[in-house]
């Protein structure tokens, strides 16, 4: 038994969800909807000064998503995902990568244990028989949107507010996301959130 050690391979090859033919988003009757916000709050070091910035309780958002997962084998699961832009390494159900600081699509037990509480705002709004597929559309036309980096961060921050065109934050995705599905009409530029 001999443990290699390859400095150029990042993050351990992990293919996940491989045995998956095909998903669709879908809006179950449950207590939890596809579109309610998700808050975060995690302890780490990143995460306290994102709290300390934004003076707020929570340092990262994203959205409930459930889908419908069909397997090779012609079994069918539904499971509970986060749409979100992901500051750590984890497979994208939408391109089926292994992306980080990207917007992705991963399932919200894998995510869950980054974080100390998990806390729900459900939308205020009726979510027609539509309404999977229109999040379902929102979704593919931002997946993989880079997060941009940390000194266009600082020059947000301290300089001029918003984040550069093709680049997005967690609080502007999901802003965007609740404009364009016409959940909430924003009177601001999101990218400043």
């Amino acid at each position: 038994n001999m443990d290699f050690y390859v400095p150029f391979f990042k993050y351990p090859r992990i293919v996940e969800f491989e045995d998956v033919r095909s998903w669709r988003v879908i809006n179950p009757d449950r207590n939890l909807k596809t579109g309610d916000i998700l808050l975060f709050s995690a302890s780490g070091f990143m995460s306290s000064v994102i709290k300390l910035f934004t003076r707020s309780r929570w340092n990262h958002i994203g959205m409930v998503c459930w889908c419908e997962i069909k397997y090779i084998d012609g079994s069918t699961k539904e499971d509970l995902y986060c749409f979100e832009l992901g500051s750590q390494p984890f497979t994208d159900l939408m391109t089926r990568k292994y992306i980080h600081l990207e917007v992705r699509l991963v399932r919200l037990a894998d995510i869950s244990r980054m974080y100390d509480i998990i806390a729900v705002r459900k939308l205020n709004y009726e979510r027609g028989s539509d309404w999977a597929e229109k999040f379902q559309t929102f979704m593919f036309k931002w997946k993989s949107t880079p997060y941009f980096p940390m000194h266009t961060l600082l020059k947000a921050v301290f300089i001029k507010p918003g984040a550069p065109n093709g680049k997005t934050t967690c609080c502007d995705i999901a802003a965007k996301m609740m404009d364009e599905l016409k959940v909430h009409d924003l009177k601001f530029d999101s990218s400043q959130l």
